[in-house]
């Protein structure tokens, strides 16, 4: 079956199993790095965030046999079980009073995100982007929901993206609060149970790289677009009073990596480290930036390396 007769299948099976007051939508949803995918959104009367359920593989699944009820099941399945406001009206969206205490930001890559930048209030910030989001409380507490901000509700809010700004960046510290931890120690929880193997990747890392044990990594509880915490400039600053000066790698929009400058690392192996973790993002969505910083306690600033010379 090709893809197009499979979407269309695909709704229709839904859509019986729906009940009144619910409609089948198939869209396309622009994530991280304009990257596109079909999706799947069941939408409620009177409901203005509903949460899309991603097709791609869904498509694989019947590819290898699996039938089109059984994924129909599955999707209903999913969509029950994701986290969505069940009481937030749309309306609500466009009263500032009820989001200016949910808005925050995430760091995403300039250049990968031209056609989403032109839609939404954003800043530059090197070669990354600071973009807004109205964060919401879902049904599952390990979960969050947002929506983005656009250009039409800071318009109808009358604020300007200044004002975002100033609101996000006090939200996002006390929504997710910056966590910076040892990647020995985040090495040692992944390869749980099995010693060898977290030694061996760190001894991997020590003789590719020339670092030993001093590599941290900074995100937030969640680990979800984290490397917004590049942003905090008091988790920045409260790091560099422990550990001196440092670099920040954005390995992803999810975290970003911190090498305290007295591991005396040898900077082509530094250099090396950032293009190895860009290659291995390549163009899929968690990619942020093949650039590499440096954090100046002195002043408290964050500023680009155009030229290493350690």
């Amino acid at each position: 079956m090709e893809y197009e007769l499979f979407l269309r299948k695909i709704k229709e099976a839904v859509q019986e199993l729906c009940g009144d007051g619910e409609s089948v939508i198939i869209t396309k949803v622009m994530r991280n790095n304009s990257l596109c995918h079909d999706a799947i959104v069941l939408k409620k009367d009177g409901t203005a965030i509903t949460p899309a359920v991603y097709l791609d593989g869904y498509y694989e699944k019947y590819l290898r046999g699996t039938d089109i009820d059984t994924i129909a099941d599955e999707i209903l399945l999913i969509n029950s079980m994701k986290p969505f406001i069940k009481e937030f009206p749309a309306e609500k969206l466009y009263d500032f009073d009820l989001v200016r205490d949910r808005i925050i930001y995430r760091l995403v890559n300039t250049g990968r995100n031209e056609i989403l930048l032109e839609t939404v209030p954003h800043r530059e910030y090197f070669d990354m982007s600071i973009i807004y989001y109205i964060g919401m409380e879902s049904g599952d507490e390990n979960a969050f929901a947002a929506v983005p901000v656009r250009n039409g509700h800071m318009r109808l809010w009358g604020i300007d993206e200044e004002a975002l700004y100033e609101l996000a960046s006090e939200n996002t510290v006390r929504i997710f609060p910056t966590v910076i931890r040892k990647m020995s120690d985040l090495l040692d929880e992944i390869y749980y149970g099995n010693s060898y193997d977290a030694a061996a990747v760190k001894e991997d890392a020590a003789e590719d790289y020339g670092f030993e044990a001093k590599l941290y990594v900074a995100s937030n509880g969640r680990t979800f677009f984290g490397a917004s915490c590049m942003l905090d400039g008091n988790a920045l600053y409260d790091f560099a009073k422990q550990n001196g000066d440092f670099y920040i790698i954005p390995s992803s929009i999810h975290e970003i990596i911190l090498v305290p400058e007295e591991t005396q690392t040898d900077g082509q192996k530094l250099l090396k480290l950032v293009r190895d973790i860009s290659e291995a993002n390549g163009d899929f969505g968690n990619f942020l930036s093949d650039s590499l910083y440096k954090y100046d306690a002195d002043n408290r600033s964050v500023i680009k390396i155009n030229n290493i010379n350690l």
